[in-house]
């Protein structure tokens, strides 16, 4: 085990700042060494094989390359750590494209010899074959990779996961887990909430707000939102930064480089990204009036779903088969717009806000997509109207088989 991980592990050649959101109400920190408390013995907990909670690596501190994409794990009244990762923290780079066969086999094989049983993750990429052993039902296997990547000195596990593009860097794609406390510089969290920050090293805000606004318009992470007033409190940076000065261009850019990932010269953790990429390119020709009122009515359509089924408005049986997040390719309009099956290309223009290829006349299409928008727009943002009449209706989705 110990010699098929150790090619991907590698130090990290400079200081990587890091993000992190909670729910403000799991953790109301008093001072710096609450925070470096509850971040230190949260990543230390990689090391329990008695512990199965965890994302894709297992137990860890999960932090993203930017202050946008994992908004959503904050809720309505978030928290935003910035964390920093010391230069020299050795990473087990895991976010590359699926293993060649003869690896995936060989993992295989180890799987079988110890007698793995199941697990929250399946073998593809080495960031889950990691989840796979360290999220096992068998003990032995949690333990034998835990040794395994302490043998080596891991300090983080790098893993593939959505990231916001954020101007003048390469596609990212990629999230850490921090599985030993000794690589966060912990006396430099900072901690960001509409009131009592908590900083570390207060130097760096100005610039994590400059980064958040670069972010910020990323469709994936806003679309996701769970109501009205989320997305407007995340527009305007939840008040995380409104203490903080506007940071200076030039410096801003020179700090990005040095320590935000893909950003600047090549980090030797960098690994090539397909996926990243291909999402980036659409979303660079993502057509900015389509995006806004999409991502306003998909915010929308969740806020109103949620509200109807906490309210009782809404029998199991709806709850059961209507769908609880807006997807533009199901929405019934566009399905009469465009009978038949949606190919894997228009799905990918529509997710990502561009005009769709119905004819050959680019601002015709638009104008009638956008027109369907605005209509059900219109409609879910019509309290008066009765929310289950309009989901069963032409800005309903296609209903979910039972």
């Amino acid at each position: 085990m110990i010699d098929l991980l150790r090619p991907y592990v590698a130090p990290l050649d400079r200081d990587l700042w890091t993000f992190r959101y909670e729910r403000k109400e799991d953790f109301r920190p008093r001072n710096q060494t609450d925070i470096q408390d509850r971040i230190g013995k949260w990543a230390d907990r990689f090391s329990d094989p008695d512990i199965l909670s965890g994302a894709d690596t297992g137990p860890g501190v999960y932090v993203a390359m930017d202050p946008i994409a994992t908004a959503t794990w904050g809720g309505s009244d978030p928290r935003l750590y910035a964390i920093k990762i010391k230069k020299g923290t050795r990473i087990l780079i895991g976010d590359q494209d699926q293993l060649p066969e003869d690896v995936l086999r060989s993992w295989k094989e180890i799987s079988s010899e110890l007698g793995c049983g199941r697990s929250s993750f399946q073998m593809y990429d080495m960031g889950h074959v990691i989840g796979f052993f360290r999220m096992n039902e068998k003990s032995i296997c949690r333990s034998t990779m835990i040794n395994a990547v302490h043998a080596l000195g891991v300090q983080g596990i790098s893993y593939s996961f959505n990231s916001a593009p954020i101007k003048d860097c390469r596609p990212t794609g990629t999230a850490i887990s921090i599985i030993d406390s000794t690589a966060i510089s912990l006396n430099e969290i900072n901690a960001y909430a509409d009131s009592g920050h908590v900083e570390g090293q207060s130097s760096v805000t100005p610039f994590v707000r400059k980064l958040f606004d670069e972010g910020k318009d990323y469709f994936y992470a806003q679309s996701l939102l769970a109501s009205v007033k989320t997305w407007k409190r995340f527009r305007q940076g939840y008040g995380f930064f409104d203490h903080a000065p506007e940071g200076d261009n030039l410096n801003y850019r020179q700090w990005k480089a040095e320590h935000i990932l893909k950003c600047g010269p090549v980090w030797n953790i960098e690994t090539p990204n397909p996926a990243a990429r291909s999402r980036m390119n659409e979303y660079q020709k993502a057509d900015p009036q389509i995006t806004d009122l999409l991502i306003r009515l998909s915010v929308t359509y969740v806020d109103r779903f949620r509200r109807s089924a906490l309210t009782g408005n809404m029998t199991t049986a709806q709850f059961t088969t209507l769908r609880s997040e807006f997807s533009v390719f199901e929405l019934k309009a566009i399905k009469d717009r465009h009978p038949g099956p949606i190919d894997y290309e228009n799905a990918l223009r529509f997710f990502t806000a561009q005009v769709p290829h119905w004819t050959n006349d680019r601002e015709k299409d638009k104008a009638e997509y956008l027109d369907i928008l605005n209509d059900c727009w219109t409609l879910y943002s019509d309290e008066s109207k009765d929310f289950i009449q309009t989901i069963q209706g032409r800005c309903g989705m296609v209903e979910r088989e039972d």
